[in-house]
């Protein structure tokens, strides 16, 4: 659902569980975007304090998100690209993201 007020877009996602069961692999998987909502959503229009609320509306502590953003950290695997390299994710059960870069980016394909 999408509302928009003066300037400003205001949009409803569904409820989901963070945590989702894959049938493929028999796996739990954490499943959803509020990491690149909290780390990445920072500009005049987005406030990510504000970002990640429970269902009612209230605000989830920024403390409680960067203990998640934390262990996922520690938890990452990089790869150091070279021209021609491809690498094929199963989107369902990693989460995927690039660090951030200073620009200008750098194309190897």
């Amino acid at each position: 659902m999408a509302d928009h007020q003066e300037d400003v877009l205001h949009t409803v996602s569904a409820l989901l569980p963070a945590v989702r069961f894959d049938n493929r692999s028999g796996r739990k998987v954490f499943f959803n975007s509020m990491i690149i909502a909290f780390t990445g959503w920072q500009d005049k229009i987005n406030d990510r304090r504000k970002a990640i609320v429970f269902g009612d509306g209230t605000p989830i502590a920024s403390s409680d998100i960067e203990v998640i953003v934390n262990i996922l950290d520690e938890n990452k695997v990089a790869f150091k690209w070279h021209r021609g390299d491809v690498v094929i994710i199963d989107n369902k059960l990693a989460m995927h993201s690039r660090n951030f870069f200073t620009p200008p980016r750098v194309i190897l394909a």
